[in-house]
Formats: C-alpha cells, structure tokens, sequence
C-alpha cells in the first residue's frame, strides 16, 4: 500500500472515528446523577460571549480532529472558526437541571470581583471543562490507537500510548479525587479551599478564556 493510499485510508477511518464520538452520550457530572448531560458552556453565554460577538458569531479554535489530520502544517491545525453562541465553548458537562441550579449565579447576574461564590463557580466550571476535554481526548486516543495499528510508525506509536495512559491515569485517579472534593465544598458553600486574584480591565477586550 502506498503512502497516498494509507492517508486516504487514515482519514477515512479519522472520519468514522469523529462522526462516532460525536454522537457519543454521557452522564451528568454531579454526584450520584444519571441523568444525559446537555450542552454546558464553559463560557458564560449571555454575558462574555454575548459580549464579544459579531452578528451572534464569535471565533473559537477548530475542534475537529479530521482537520487536524488533514492539516499539512501546525497552523492549519489550529485554525479559528466562526460559530454561533449557542454552539461556542459547548462540551457535554451537567444534566440541565444541574446546569441551571449550580451556574445561575454566574449565568444569571453579572460577574463581580471579589465574589467568592462566582469565583468558586467559574473555578468548578473550568474544572469539569478541563475533565470533559481530557475524556474526549482519552476516548479519541482509544479508537484511534486500535483502529490504525499500522498507520503510524513505531515512535509515534509510543508517544501516543504515553499520552493516552496518562490521560487514563487522570480520569480514572486524578480527576474523581478532585471532583469530590469540589463538589463536596460546593454542596456546603464553603468556598474556601480556593484563592482568587482579580484584574478588572476597563474596556471590552474582544476575547473570553
């Protein structure tokens, strides 16, 4: 099989992969819930992203790994894209019952410095976002590592395996020690166990992280 031929095989196995976990459904974050978690935004969608929006669009970095594949360097690989607010910053996190009860504070009032309670919730959400996206990754690595064994050449291979080991490692160790201990925190309102430092810029600067 020639080189061509093995990329047109790649990407047509990348592509299956994607469309796969695309439609992949996962439980609620919270504590002992089964409910299917919704859309979460891990930016606050009426406020910091309504803010910075052009004609309801804002720019977000191009999350699809066939175009990753396809990209002949590193900056095509990391393109920015025009999306909808409602589909910018989106990641499958929390039930919309749990969704609307924890963030209300930060989704329903304007952010204030110094309040402990919204610098708790924007710490829990960066947190679960952080989770989601290293389990999208850890699932991607899974699928991709069994299904082109013979696409990557054995170093690659390697570095592959080490990054999804690891990524198993924080999912399966890392990150349920910690969400414990969040949410616990954020069930008796102690928001303590956080340091916050604010910088208050007077001006809109076009850009939410």
């Amino acid at each position: 099989m020639n080189t061509r031929t093995q990329n047109r095989a790649l990407l047509r196995t990348v592509s299956k992969i994607e469309k796969r976990l695309l439609k992949r459904k996962y439980k609620c974050l919270y504590p002992a819930c089964t409910s299917v978690a919704v859309q979460s935004h891990s930016q606050q969608k009426e406020g910091q992203l309504r803010a910075i929006a052009e004609n309801g669009k804002v720019y977000a970095l191009r999350r699809s790994m066939l175009s990753t594949f396809k990209a002949s360097n590193t900056e095509e690989a990391f393109e920015m894209e025009k999306l909808g607010l409602s589909d910018a910053s989106i990641f499958p996190g929390f039930c919309s019952t749990h969704d609307d009860q924890i963030f209300q504070p930060i989704e329903k009032s304007i952010l204030k410095p110094k309040n402990e309670e919204q610098e708790f919730l924007l710490f829990l959400r960066c947190i679960v976002y952080e989770f989601s996206q290293k389990r999208r990754m850890f699932e991607w690595f899974n699928a991709i590592l069994r299904s082109t064994e013979n696409h990557f050449q054995q170093q690659g291979r390697e570095v592959g395996e080490a990054w999804h080991e690891g990524l198993r490692r924080f999912i399966e160790f890392d990150a349920p020690f910690y969400l414990g201990k969040i949410f616990e925190a954020h069930d008796k309102r102690d928001y303590s166990i956080i340091n916050s430092e604010w910088k208050v810029i007077e001006k809109n600067v076009n850009a939410s992280c």
